[in-house]
C-alpha cells in the first residue's frame, strides 16, 4: 500500500468534490508545465494547490491558474541589465523590481 507523503499528513479533510478538483488541477498543472518526473517540482505544486484549497479556493480552473501563475513568477529569470536574477524565495530582489516583473508576466 502506498505511503501518504509527509507533506500531506495532518492536513484538513476536504469534500470529495474539492479533492477531485485539487487532483485534476494538479494533473493539469503538471502537464502544462511539463514537469515529467521532477518530484520536487510536483511536491511544490501539490503544496501550492493544497494551500489554495485550505484558504477556500475549490474551483479546478482557479486552482490551476493560480498554481501555474505562481510557478512561472517564481521560476522566471529576469534580466535587469547585466545581472540576471531569479525571483525565488531567498533572493533579495527589490520589491519595485518584483512588481515590474509581475506586471510584465501578467501582460503575457
Amino acid at each position: 500500500m502506498p505511503k501518504i507523503p509527509p507533506f500531506l499528513c495532518n492536513q484538513p479533510v476536504f469534500e470529495p468534490e474539492t479533492t477531485t478538483a485539487m487532483v485534476d488541477a494538479f494533473l493539469d498543472v503538471c502537464r502544462e508545465l511539463n514537469l515529467g518526473s521532477d518530484n520536487h517540482a510536483k511536491e511544490a505544486i501539490a503544496e501550492q494547490i493544497l494551500g489554495y484549497a485550505q484558504r477556500g479556493e475549490h474551483d479546478r480552473e482557479c486552482l490551476r491558474k493560480m498554481a501555474v501563475s505562481e510557478w512561472r513568477i517564481n521560476h522566471t529569470v529576469i534580466d535587469f541589465g547585466r545581472h540576471p536574477v531569479s525571483p525565488r524565495p531567498g533572493n533579495s530582489v527589490p520589491e519595485h523590481l518584483m512588481s515590474r516583473a509581475k506586471d510584465k508576466h501578467n501582460e503575457l
